[in-house]
């Protein structure tokens, strides 16, 4: 085993011994050596060590003659430094080294010691700076409730968003670190090849892979910042904020579940709801209800998912909503792939307009210049990148990194390395009224405090996993029994079994765009209605005039 032996840290051991003044060796505090140890393959033992000692106060430093070929003194000077070369040991062992002040001299005494295997260290700071190889990685299911708001909402269209993975890798250390994904919704799924890729690897060399999956690389992210004591935003760069801008998410619902959980948000210290513009709710008249409801500080981004369409249908609605002065901000009005048509309307609105990274091409969405700001999705090496090419430009942006409060926290740390994720980030952490977590979430005036403690900085509850834990599912959609109304101001109804017929038939123009007074309804589940045309409507949209 290799042992690099750093400067300022026995420097520091140094400083705390020559405090002391004339203590004796059983009061002189002791140095282990093997905090400081980095691993590497060695074959024999070297006892040699290079030292420049200049010691701060007066006397001499005493080497041992099993160090070097004879005694060696330096004379007292003003400054200290002492430094070892390096040290070569059998990797079965551990050199521990003691020094102490003993009247006008410095003792240094090494000896070499069995240790047990790393696993067994009864420290964990003893092995912290170990070898980081993966040694396993575990996979975990869970099955985590939404809110009943959320939740009958929700099943519609992304009933699985209560499905977690979670990842726990553990390192040759013995440090854990543990990650979630979302299997059927997150940017990325952890595939089992990319867990027979990861594994034997060392940490750090591979967890800037994007393409290992969202829970697997926040795993490794957590696993070697606890190796080396340190937070994962320092891993990332230079810590740019102390706090980070969060906000509250909520699918299209009617107006009484959106203002009831934007009363529940301002409650919780949060300042900004995202939700859905949808063409089969009344947008204008949830949007001024709303707006009635919340505080004045209380802001509205309004997401499209392109449903606008185009500018003739987008432009004139948008122009109508301008009057809420709550409403901060739009996202995709129109197919992000319309660069002309977005490029107009940002001439013609004045609120700021947001694209999600990449449609069109960032280079495109950059150079033409046709969106105020964007919504970063994707792993760490695609956010830190794309997030300083928004600095460049300057470009506000909000991280999009859907999850617990697991993944809501480490997203925290790579708001806290980008000069301009200034947007607040989208978790949807609030949704789940149980966590597997213990560390609570807290928010006040809109921010969330960013972690200093080690790794992510929360610790998981095992019981908590264990209660709620599943073996893996498919995706549970269309969900069964569920039979959708939408009900149209001039009496005629249309029927549908899930959230994708409803995009299919409004994207392609079959159906009336943000009409006044529409509203969808779920129809009650073995009503006579839901008989009628659950079946019917499982095939294909059933239309029925008024």
């Amino acid at each position: 085993m290799l042992c690099v032996f750093g400067r300022s840290v026995l420097r520091h051991w140094f400083d705390s011994v020559l405090q002391q003044g004339n203590s004796t060796a059983q009061e002189s505090p002791a140095f282990d050596c093997t905090d400081a140890v980095i691993p590497g393959p060695s074959k024999h033992v070297d006892h040699s060590m290079e030292f420049d000692t200049f010691v701060k106060r007066k006397g001499h430093v005493v080497f041992p003659e099993r160090f070097s070929d004879s005694k060696k003194t330096a004379s007292a000077t003003d400054q200290f430094r002492f430094h070892v070369a390096w040290i070569s040991v059998l990797s079965s062992s551990r050199r521990l080294a003691r020094g102490y002040v003993s009247g006008h001299s410095i003792c240094l005494c090494c000896r070499v010691v069995e240790s047990a295997p790393v696993s067994q260290a009864p420290h964990a700071g003893i092995r912290k700076n170990g070898r980081m190889k993966i040694e396993s990685v575990e996979r975990i299911w869970v099955d985590l409730p939404l809110k009943e708001v959320p939740w009958r909402n929700m099943v519609r269209e992304i009933p699985h968003w209560s499905l977690f993975e979670l990842c726990k890798v553990t390192l040759s250390n013995g440090v854990a670190g543990v990650g979630e994904t979302m299997p059927y919704y997150t940017w990325g799924e952890v595939t089992d090849e990319a867990v027979e890729r990861a594994t034997g690897q060392h940490a750090a060399t591979v967890m800037w892979d994007d393409s290992l999956g969202a829970g697997l690389q926040m795993a490794l992210f957590d696993a070697v910042a606890k190796s080396l004591d340190a937070p994962v935003w320092s891993l990332l760069g230079e810590k740019v904020r102390t706090h980070a801008h969060v906000g509250w998410w909520a699918i299209d619902m009617p107006a009484e579940d959106w203002i009831s959980e934007c009363e529940e948000a301002a409650a919780k210290g949060y300042t900004t709801f995202k939700t859905k513009a949808r063409p089969w709710f009344d947008l204008e008249d949830q949007v001024q209800r709303l707006s009635e409801a919340v505080p004045d500080h209380f802001l509205l981004d309004l997401d499209f998912n392109d449903f606008g369409l185009d500018p003739a249908v987008v432009r004139p609605l948008c122009k109508r909503l301008e009057k809420y002065s709550k409403v901060a901000i739009w996202e995709s009005p129109i197919e992000q792939e319309d660069v002309e048509g977005n490029r107009m309307l940002r001439q013609h609105l004045s609120i700021p307009i947001a694209q999600h990274i990449g449609r069109p091409a960032f280079e495109t969405q950059i150079r033409r210049d046709i969106c105020d700001g964007f919504v970063m999705e994707g792993g760490v090496t695609h956010a830190i990148g794309r997030g300083r090419t928004c600095a460049e430009f300057n470009k506000p942006f909000w991280l999009q990194w859907v999850g617990s409060n697991l993944g809501a926290t480490f997203c925290l740390h790579i708001q806290a390395a980008l000069s301009h994720a200034r947007w607040p980030a989208i978790h949807c952490n609030h949704m789940y009224p149980e966590q597997f977590v213990t560390e609570p979430w807290a928010v006040s005036n809109g921010m969330a405090k960013i972690p200093d403690g080690p790794g992510i900085g929360v610790t998981v509850d095992w019981d908590a996993v264990e209660q709620y834990r599943i073996e893996p599912k498919a995706r549970p959609y269309p969900y069964p029994g569920l039979l959708l109304r939408v009900n149209w101001p001039s009496g005629s109804r249309s029927y549908f079994t899930h959230a994708q017929q409803l995009w299919d038939a409004f994207k392609a123009g079959d159906l009336p765009a943000f009409a006044k007074g529409v509203h969808l309804v779920h129809v009650e589940e073995n009503s006579a209605e839901w008989s009628e045309y659950y079946g019917r409507a499982g095939i294909s949209p059933v239309h029925e005039p008024a």
